[in-house]
Formats: structure tokens, C-alpha cells, sequence
């Protein structure tokens, strides 16, 4: 190879497996390689997504000079592995990374970085093409000795040599000029993923993130900038036009999507788009936390093409003010979900759990707060990410942060001769949470999986009619957990027992695994809500109690909140729900059946008129029913695993995105 022509391999690693349909295209390597392809003409740039293709380009005899690979928590030791892969057949190839998950807030910090890394040689801080663009420049310059280059190189650019950390000379180029910055899909560099049914693309209309959220390593109150909307609108014809991807969808990695005025007309164009082509059917969005016209004219537009996130984290004042966040005031959040939903529209809330400041009952008084305005809450663990505030050893200690680590259960595979898992670190107590409230709370969570399901939504309707909701009905159940069936606590206590033997202590994170150990973790390492999920409606006995159970504790619980109620209406509205479960293991794709009342007209009524208001003289006709678009997915999961509970999980896990609309039949008037 000519100094004038380096071959570069980028690649933005995930784990694919056979049963995955939801890898978004390589966006962040897309934009470094079609800038370097802007700045060399003969320069040789091969993009990558699956660990089997790389594997493949690393064991090619013509070679390559640099690979440069994105570095995220959910594939940061699989990294590692490609690394040391590629520098056992060749010392003298250039190793780079980048991304936000690294530690940065200390010269000590970069050190343990790369002495976890040891076969890494450059780190590219912060927004990337320009200075790497820099780093390709100095490298080619100085025939590719890496010694040699530290004194052309950006500030932000960092190595160790010699057991310290070493930085650039010079310094760092303004922010990406994003209206001359070429795009990976006008340029041609994203054709392989556009043509793989697997992958779903993802498009860029600004970058940046203003907020500075102690948990997140997104922006970090970075200036955000937007790219010019013609390009917006050239992708977006040029991804309609191209995309093979089976599930109809389109990934905006903007940080904060209604921001700007503009995005009204982006959304319409989305909107347009399926209009006239059919594409996409389902927008992936990652909306501003402060709430305005904007997003709220984009909710009209996309309706059902997409979720309104009016994510809280917490309701608690005192986590708020610690993790840095500002949430909108809870009259202006009822209005906006008003809004939403007369506009046809669907909200959700995520709230994260383990928040320094924020105790077992602030939690739960907060998800008691959300249920009463029957909005769908997304519930996560608090997560320590490499490269936030919140990791720091100083935030950590301030606060009385302990965590403890398990596997990422999707993160897991063997490539070739390459074998690697990741991990993730999760906060199980503070000053103000005790582990044993952790694991109360992981309880807590499985049941808010099941009740927050669309199989139970006819039960939230029916107790929030009566002025009440699933989470204090779901406190009611844990208070009272001494007249649980049987079956009921076997099933809780095996997952508490696997909730507690999930956790790792640091010392047993490992970096390296052979083959045997990386099937070892597959067939014991899952996601716990998700699988006992699908254990719950696949064991057609335990069902069958728990339906009778419900049908029971449901009465003493409208009793204890003073609310009326008729046994009879209990007993309709908990048969509703669990026949909206199917018979997995004699899976039929819909079946009909009679009810006495008219279920449809009492779910519309707002006036909240009681059930009874809505009985017919004679049986109404329904047909329950699986989506038509999903049978193909499910049927080749039953297909593969003989159990059907696993079956159920990898269709969940790995299929399908609007987990809680999956699982079980939609109901309609015949």
C-alpha cells in the first residue's frame, strides 16, 4: 500500500444472532468514513456492522492500515476482542475508538481506560470527523509510525505510552460544520445495510444535547446544531427508496427531536412518505424533555406512527435537583397528555429507579402518579454509564453509590474465534435506598411488565373508573402477599432468586471467555422481566389460578379504596383480559367468542358510566385476534425452540418493539 492510499476499516460493532431483527445501520462510522472519502479520493473505506463480516476483512490477505471502531457499553469488550484480534496478525496496524463511553474526567481515569484496552492506540474524545479526520491526516504524513504523530494531532485525541497518558499538540477543530458535512447515504457508503432486511436505518437532523443529566453521556450541555433539511429530505427519499428492512421502521438518533420549529415539517415529510410509499410505518424518536407546540403538532402528525415520550426519570424534587433534570409542572404534563390523545396520538413516561435522592415510597408514589393518568410508564434500573457525571468516583462516594454488575443478556456471542459478553453496572443502593429496596423494587417491576401488558388493559380502565390504578392495586397485592396462591409465590420467589444470583461483584467481571463459556451464559443468562413474562402466559395452569385469584383480591381491593363494584362486572372484566391471552402451546392465530356486555362502547365512554350501563339483552360477538404481521416472526421462533416460554422470549426480546401491544390478541366487534 501507497502512503497516499491507507485502507480503513470502520466499524460500529453490535451482536447480530439469527433470531434479531432491530440493528440500526452504522450512522456514527457512516459519517467518519464518508468524511475521510471527502478528503481523499483513492482513500479505501469499508464499513461494518456484524462481527462475522469484520472477522471476515480482518483474515483478508491484502490487509488494511487502520480499523477504528465506535465505542458504546453494549459492545465495548466485544471491542476489545476485535482489537486484540488484529493486533496479534498485525502489530503495525493503527487502533482506534471512539464515542462516549470513556471516562475523561481525569488523567487517571484515561489510564485505567486504556490499560483495559491494551491494544488500543488512539482515543478520539468527543464529535468525531473532524479530528479523526486529523488523525488520518497526521498518520498518512508520518508514513503511519504512531509515535510520530502526537504533534499534529487535536488535544482531544489521547494515547498512553509508557504507562501515561499522552495527548495532541494542537488545538481542537471548531464543531462539525454539518452543512457541508457529506452524508454516508448520498455518498453511496450505506448500500449493504440498506439491502439487509435485518438492519433498520437511522438518520441524523441535528446533533448535540443542551441538557446535562448526571446519568446520561449523551451531550453533556454540548451546542447542538442541525443539519441543512434538504439533506434531511434527500435521505429520507433516498432510505424510502432503498430499504429492504423487514420491520418498516426508521431510527431519528437525534438527542432531543422537537426542539426546533422545523421538526414539524421533517415529521410531515415522514408522514408523507408512508402516504405515497409506504414507507415507514413506525418512527423511533427520542423527544425534548421540555414539553411545546412543537412536539405536540408532531404528535398530531405522526399519530400512530410513533410514541410521545413525556418521560419524567423521576417525580422526586430532591433526585431532580441531583441528577440535574427539569421536569415540566404536572398541570402543563396533563394538558400535553390531553392534547396527545384528542389528537390520536400515545404517550408513554420512563422512570428510572435508584436515583440518588429517591427512596423506595418517592418511587412508588411517583409510578402511582403516572398510572393515575393512565399513561404507559417504561421502568429501567439505573445504570452507571462510563463517561457520565454520575460514574464519577466523586459523585459515587457523595452519595453512597454501590452497585454490582450482570451480563447484558442480549449482548452476548461467538464470532468466528472470538468469544465475548458484555456487562452492564447497575445502582442497588444509596443513602436513601437500601439493597433490600432494590430488590423489593425488581419485584415490583415483573408485576408492572404484566399488568402494564395491552392483555390487561380493560383491567387498568376498569380501576381507573373507579377512581383508583394498577400500581396501588399492585401494592395491594404485595401487602397481602400472605394469601397468594401457591403458585403465585413459587413463581415470585424463583425469580427473586434469580433477581439476587443475576448480581456479579467487580471482581467476577470477566474480559475473556472461550466458547463453553459464552453457551454457558446463553442458556442461563436472560432478561428477567421479559422471561418471566413469558412464563406467565405459557404455563396454562398457573394462569387458570391466577385468574381466580384476581377475580377474588380485585373485590377486596375496590372494598379497602371505598369504591364500588359488582362481583359479577370483576369476574367479565378479568375473563376479558386473560382471554386476550393465547394458548401458546396451541397457537391459533384468532378465535371468536360472545360477551354479554359491550365492551368497546363502555372502554370509549368518558362519562364513566358503570359497566353494567353496557349489558346486552343478547350475546356481542368478538374475534380475538394475533397481529397478522407478527405471526411469521412468532411462528418461526415455535418453530426453533421446543419450549414454548423461550419461544415467547426471543420473539420479545429480539422481534419486536412495542412489547406491551405483542403479546396477546386485539379484540373487535363482529
Amino acid at each position: 500500500m501507497t502512503k497516499h492510499n491507507p485502507k480503513v476499516l470502520l466499524a460500529d460493532l453490535t451482536y447480530t444472532g439469527p433470531n434479531e431483527y432491530m440493528y440500526p445501520y452504522p450512522l456514527g462510522a457512516g459519517y467518519l468514513g464518508a468524511y475521510l472519502k471527502s478528503k481523499y479520493e483513492d482513500i479505501d473505506v469499508e464499513l461494518y456492522k456484524d462481527p462475522n463480516d469484520l472477522i471476515k476483512a480482518l483474515d483478508d490477505p491484502k490487509g488494511y492500515d487502520i480499523l477504528a471502531l465506535t465505542n458504546y457499553f453494549w459492545n465495548f469488550n466485544l471491542n476489545r476482542q476485535f482489537l486484540k484480534r488484529s493486533k496479534k496478525k498485525n502489530p503495525k496496524v493503527v487502533t482506534i475508538m471512539g464515542g462516549p463511553n470513556i471516562d475523561s474526567y481525569s488523567d487517571n481515569a484515561l489510564r485505567d481506560f486504556f490499560l483495559s484496552m491494551p491494544d488500543l492506540d488512539f482515543y478520539v474524545l468527543g464529535e468525531g470527523e473532524y479530528k479523526f479526520g486529523m488523525l488520518v491526516d497526521a498518520l498518512i504524513n508520518k508514513e503511519m509510525i504512531k509515535s510520530h504523530v502526537w504533534e499534529e494531532i487535536p488535544l482531544s485525541i489521547v494515547g498512553l505510552e509508557n504507562d501515561h497518558i499522552n495527548k495532541g499538540s494542537i488545538a481542537d477543530p471548531p464543531s462539525c460544520d454539518l452543512a457541508t458535512l457529506p452524508s454516508p447515504y448520498l455518498t453511496g457508503l450505506m448500500g449493504k445495510f440498506l439491502d439487509n432486511p435485518m438492519f433498520i436505518p437511522s438518520i441524523e437532523t441535528s446533533r448535540g444535547c443542551s441538557f446535562s443529566c448526571t446519568y446520561c453521556c449523551w451531550g453533556k450541555g454540548s451546542k447542538t446544531n442541525k443539519f441543512p433539511i434538504n439533506t434531511v429530505y434527500q435521505e429520507i427519499e433516498y432510505i424510502t427508496k432503498r430499504t429492504k428492512t423487514l420491520l418498516n421502521a426508521i431510527y431519528l438518533a437525534d438527542a432531543n427531536f422537537g426542539m426546533r420549529k422545523r421538526d414539524v415539517e421533517i415529521a410531515q415529510r415522514l408522514r408523507d412518505n408512508d402516504t405515497q410509499y409506504g414507507f415507514p410505518k413506525k418512527t423511533y424518536i427520542y423527544f425534548t424533555s421540555e414539553f411545546n407546540e412543537t412536539v405536540l403538532k408532531i404528535a398530531g402528525i405522526l399519530k400512530e406512527h410513533t410514541s410521545i415520550s413525556l418521560s419524567k426519570q423521576t417525580t422526586n424534587p430532591e433526585a431532580l435537583k441531583i441528577v440535574k433534570r427539569h421536569n415540566i409542572p404536572d398541570d402543563k404534563y396533563d394538558e400535553a397528555i390531553e392534547m396527545i390523545r384528542k389528537m390520536g396520538g400515545s404517550t408513554f413516561c420512563e422512570l428510572i429507579y435508584g436515583l440518588p435522592g429517591e427512596s423506595y415510597q418517592s418511587f412508588i408514589n411517583g409510578l402511582e402518579s403516572i398510572a393515575k393518568k393512565e399513561i404507559h410508564p417504561a421502568i429501567y434500573p439505573l445504570l452507571l454509564l462510563k463517561g457520565s457525571e454520575m460514574n464519577s468516583e466523586s459523585f459515587r462516594k457523595q452519595y453512597s453509590i454501590q452497585t454490582a454488575h450482570r451480563i447484558f443478556t442480549k449482548y452476548v456471542g461467538t464470532y468466528g474465534d472470538i468469544n465475548s459478553a458484555e456487562y452492564e453496572e447497575i445502582v442497588i443502593s444509596h443513602e436513601k435506598c437500601t439493597i433490600e429496596d432494590f430488590f423489593k423494587l425488581r419485584a415490583v417491576h415483573l408485576f408492572l411488565i404484566i399488568f402494564t401488558d395491552d392483555i390487561f388493559a380493560d383491567m387498568r380502565r376498569f380501576l381507573n373508573k373507579k377512581s383508583s390504578n394498577y400500581v396501588s392495586f399492585t401494592m395491594f397485592l404485595f401487602h397481602n402477599r400472605e394469601s397468594w396462591p401457591v403458585s403465585l409465590e413459587s413463581y415470585v420467589e424463583e425469580f427473586e432468586d434469580n433477581v439476587r444470583s443475576e448480581l456479579l461483584t467487580k471482581k467476577e467481571v470477566k474480559a475473556d471467555f472461550n466458547k463453553e463459556e459464552i453457551e454457558q451464559i446463553k442458556k442461563g443468562a436472560y432478561a428477567l422481566n421479559i422471561l418471566y413474562f413469558c412464563i406467565f402466559v405459557t404455563n396454562e395452569s398457573a394462569l387458570k389460578s391466577f385468574r381466580e385469584y384476581l377475580s377474588s383480591v380485585l373485590g377486596k381491593f375496590l372494598k379497602e379504596e371505598r369504591a364500588s363494584f359488582n362481583v359479577e362486572e370483576i369476574a367479565f372484566i378479568i375473563k376479558c383480559c386473560f382471554d386476550k391471552i393465547p394458548e401458546f402451546n396451541r397457537f391459533q392465530p384468532f378465535v371468536d367468542t360472545e360477551y354479554q356486555y359491550d365492551l368497546n362502547a363502555w372502554l370509549a365512554d368518558t362519562a364513566d358510566f358503570p359497566l353494567s350501563s353496557y349489558k346486552s339483552a343478547a350475546p356481542l360477538r368478538y374475534r380475538l385476534e394475533f397481529r397478522k404481521d407478527l405471526i411469521p416472526i412468532l411462528s418461526k421462533m415455535i418453530y426453533q425452540y421446543k419450549e414454548r416460554k423461550m419461544a415467547l422470549y426471543h420473539f420479545r426480546m429480539n422481534a419486536v418493539t412495542d412489547r406491551s401491544k405483542v403479546m396477546g390478541y386485539t379484540k373487535r366487534r363482529v
